[in-house]
């Protein structure tokens, strides 16, 4: 659910930040910074693993979309987190359904491509 939300808020930000994680960035130099969809921005999103505080803008999000307190939003941040790191842990990249997936690189570091850079590399 939370992929859900994180792509939810794309949609309408250039930048969602999972706390203690990483952020969703859209590229400030792109054409697509101004859309409102996330199927326009999707090309021109990247994770950065540095931007980790806590904005509260996901968390405020959860709290709306499913009536729960702070401490339960982020909760459920964490789960999502130790989620994607099992997965990467065991060297399997993470997907998000029709957004795109985690990956680690041999050092360690997470990445991130959109289903658009998939399409991309692939060819």
């Amino acid at each position: 659910m939370i992929a859900t939300y994180i792509q939810e808020l794309l949609a309408t930000n250039n930048r969602v930040i999972v706390p203690n994680f990483g952020a969703f960035l859209v590229r400030a130099t792109s054409k697509s910074k101004d859309a409102n969809t996330l199927e326009e921005k999707l090309k021109d999103i990247y994770f950065s693993p540095f931007l980790k505080f806590n904005d509260e803008l996901l968390e405020k999000y959860i709290i709306k979309k499913e009536d729960v307190s702070k401490e339960q939003a982020a909760g459920k941040i964490k789960e999502f987190i130790d989620l994607v790191k099992k997965e990467l842990d065991q060297e399997k990249p993470f997907e998000i359904k029709n957004f795109g997936h985690f990956e680690a690189d041999k050092q360690g570091k997470v990445q991130f491509l959109t289903v658009a850079k998939e399409k991309k590399e692939e060819k």
